[in-house]
């Protein structure tokens, strides 16, 4: 679960680089 948390955590800050909404 922890890696899941970890892989959204991720998205989130590269979607947050881009300015991109998450889908």
């Amino acid at each position: 679960m922890s890696a899941f948390f970890e892989k959204g955590k991720f998205l989130e800050i590269i979607s947050a680089l881009f300015n991109i909404p998450r889908f």
